[in-house]
């Protein structure tokens, strides 16, 4: 399940502003995806299914208020899956799971946690996935992490080589060439 994302938020941690977008779903249309999950699953117990029930859930929740509780029971199944199947779509699924993850810990401002989840997405997209949109976006999230535990050398690199893939066929991402813009004109010494 991709959920769709609105106007940037900036949540500025050690001095850094790192733009993240938020949902812009309603509680309902959440609410209807967690159940078109939950029945796929059930239909059909596989492990991106369960992937997909896992994000719908956890968005949901996390947008409700349930914040600790959507992180806590994420980890704890992400961190409960050992084997990871070497197919696009659960690769997919997988990062973006993991993106959910990392994204919330970012807004929870525990940016020391979500480094070992971002850390996975930019794995998977340098392997499966390079000079994609997928690989921009893994890059992003890793940058923003490495700016918030203060990596800022790191972070100003991902984010100068996610800039630098942001043409060709993947030019048609404005907004997260303005949004990784944005945040390392915040990070300029």
């Amino acid at each position: 399940m991709v959920v769709k994302r609105k106007n940037e938020t900036i949540e500025v941690v050690n001095g850094i502003s790192v733009h993240l977008s938020d949902t812009f779903e309603t509680p309902e249309n959440m609410k209807k995806a967690i159940d078109e999950a939950r029945s796929a699953y059930e239909d059909n117990p596989t492990l991106p299914n369960k992937l997909d029930l896992l994000y719908a859930d956890a968005e949901y929740a996390f947008a409700s208020g349930a914040r600790e509780d959507a992180v806590k029971r994420l980890k704890t199944e992400l961190d409960a899956i050992r084997e990871i199947p070497d197919s696009p779509e659960f690769l997919l699924k997988w990062m973006d799971t993991q993106t959910l993850l990392a994204e919330m810990l970012i807004r929870l401002k525990r940016p020391e946690e979500a480094y070992s989840y971002a850390e996975t997405v930019l794995d998977i997209a340098d392997n499966h996935f390079p000079d994609t949109l997928e690989q921009v976006y893994a890059e992003e999230l890793y940058a923003a992490v490495c700016a918030l535990v203060g990596e800022t050398d790191e972070a100003e690199a991902y984010y100068r080589d996610a800039l630098s893939r942001l043409k060709g066929e993947i030019s048609s991402a404005e907004s997260l060439k303005d949004s990784i813009e944005a945040t390392l004109k915040s990070m300029e010494k």
